[in-house]
């Protein structure tokens, strides 16, 4: 199962480095509803110091192993994959857009691709229910 996920690059559908990001421009990339309550969980209240060091650490710690994505090798292993594989996107995602959905489809061999609507970035908690239901039907299948 991959949700929205990182590794690969490809040169006409950049992914912006979202670590340098200024929130404000950063919500609207991995959300697709600018009102859904759980940005809260990721956009700390400036006057709580510890929400704010929390967010900075996380961001701080996955840079140190994803960034940068150009080339970490992915594209020449993935080959190797040989378990049924769902990819599973968000429509909106516009921090790593759908054209890496398709990409991890055409290197993984028989992967299956689903593109869930009014989801961005943080598809499983924009859209639990749809995320929930399809990795479900692909289990059963």
């Amino acid at each position: 199962m991959l949700i929205d996920s990182l590794g690969l690059w490809l040169d006409e559908s950049p992914i912006r480095n979202y670590m340098v990001t200024p929130i404000t421009e950063l919500v609207p990339m991995i959300f697709a509803n600018p009102n859904d309550p759980a940005i809260g969980a990721f956009v700390p209240n400036p006057a709580d110091g510890e929400a704010v060091v929390r967010i900075h650490w996380a961001l701080g710690c996955t840079g140190k192993f994803c960034w940068p994505l150009p080339d970490k090798g992915l594209r020449k292993r993935i080959h190797r994959v040989s378990a049924p594989t769902l990819v599973l996107w968000g429509k909106q995602d516009h921090l790593v857009p759908a054209a890496y959905a398709h990409e991890f489809v055409k290197l993984i061999k028989g992967a299956k691709v689903e593109l869930i609507d009014k989801a961005s970035h943080m598809l499983p908690i924009e859209q639990p229910a749809a995320a929930a239901k399809a990795v479900a039907d692909f289990v059963a299948r």
